[in-house]
């Protein structure tokens, strides 16, 4: 949020990418999220609902948060 300021974006976006296929600490994510409000699932990205905050500058600014897995390695493309 500070750095959506400093840039005078009305988006941030903080987003969890996973390199394993096993999902770590999903649940833990999954439960720092619903603080917020929102429900996430794996590989998705979701708003976070805005609330009236001490810093009422951030008021304006919209946040997502998501949580990817990687989906492996890729073979380079012979051309």
């Amino acid at each position: 949020m500070i750095e959506a300021e400093k840039f005078n974006v009305s988006h941030a976006l903080t987003m969890i990418h996973l390199f394993s296929q096993t999902d770590e600490g999903f649940d833990d994510f999954e439960q720092f999220v619903a603080l917020f409000g929102a429900k996430v699932e794996v590989d998705s990205i979701v708003r976070i609902p805005r609330r009236r905050t001490l810093r009422a500058r951030f008021n304006e600014t919209n946040l997502y948060i998501g949580w990817v897995r990687d989906q492996g390695q890729r073979s380079p493309q012979s051309s």
